[in-house]
């Protein structure tokens, strides 16, 4: 997947006694918009601003049939 930076929020999630914080990245691709979570321990996300291209290699499910 490719696209540009839209917007990058902090974010975390509380499962029980549990905290996970991510990035939620909003990426404008050629699919569209897409919300991508990205965990600081897992990817390297120094540079990530807004107007940058991003390339990610990923498994992505949809259904695309309507």
């Amino acid at each position: 997947m490719i696209g540009t930076v839209e917007s990058v929020r902090d974010v975390q999630i509380n499962l029980g006694d549990i905290t996970i914080p991510f990035l939620l990245v909003q990426l404008d691709t050629a699919l569209g918009v897409i919300p991508v979570a990205m965990n600081r321990e897992v990817f390297d996300i120094e540079g990530i601003a807004p107007g940058k291209v991003i390339y990610m290699s990923a498994d992505i499910k949809a259904d695309l049939a309507k």
